[in-house]
């Protein structure tokens, strides 16, 4: 995979992790209180956003150093 299309996919995860956030916050608020997970809700949204960011930095370092890929 090239460094480009890893911080393509970073972004897109990025955005997924943005949107799903604001569906629970606003949408799925009354059902995850009601169940108790909104707290697990929010470690998901917060551990995908993660991802997304060591994946862009990955893009990033293959872009800037593509030598050390091998």
């Amino acid at each position: 995979m090239k460094g480009r299309q890893i911080i393509q996919l970073a972004a897109v995860f990025g955005a997924l992790s943005v949107a799903i956030g604001a569906f629970g916050a606003h949408s799925l608020k009354e059902v995850l209180e009601e169940s108790g997970r909104a707290d697990t809700f929010q470690t998901a949204v917060s551990y995908q956003f993660f991802h997304s960011l060591l994946l862009l930095a990955v893009g990033i370092t293959f872009v800037a150093k593509p030598h050390w890929k091998k």
